[in-house]
């Protein structure tokens, strides 16, 4: 099986064009490149959605051409993730998790969440989700960066 590249090493330095996702959606793409995007990033079973402006790049710009990616990973541990897992984020309203299939938190099948960063000119997308994949167009398959297997 031929190793899947990291998501740093796909996006580094393209643009983040397009972001398609509505608050409490579960899913999301995100799209990056030049004109329709060459790279789509899907993203499902999302807990929260978070994104933080800089002033590295224009303002009225936060996504477009000129929202070039500096850094992009997934992690299965961070101090974000076990803060937000642990209901240590500060929110004042109680958090219960549920995986998308429907499983509590607290039970042995709920599916741990992972954590994407993206840190781009305009700012950081952060996103606590279960399932990724990238499609890069040019003849590659979907892959799920986390198994290296296609996913269908």
């Amino acid at each position: 099986m031929a190793t899947t590249p990291s998501v740093g090493t796909i996006l580094y330095e393209k643009p983040l064009t397009k972001i398609d996702w509505s608050p409490f959606a579960r899913t999301a793409r995100l799209l990056f490149g030049y004109g329709d995007g060459d790279t789509t990033i899907s993203l499902y079973g999302i807990h929260l959605f978070a994104t933080r402006q800089t002033t590295l790049g224009p303002v009225e710009d936060s996504v477009g051409i000129d929202c070039i990616v500096r850094l992009a990973e997934v992690h299965e541990h961070s101090a974000f993730l076990d803060r937000f897992l642990g209901g240590a984020l500060g929110f004042d309203s109680v958090e219960y998790l549920y995986d998308l299939a429907g499983h509590p938190q607290a039970t042995p099948d709920f599916v741990q969440p992972r954590h994407l960063t993206i840190v781009c000119d305009s700012g950081q997308l952060d996103v606590i989700f279960e399932r990724i994949t990238i499609e890069t167009f040019g003849g590659q398959e979907p892959t799920d960066t986390s198994t290296g297997e296609t996913q269908l």
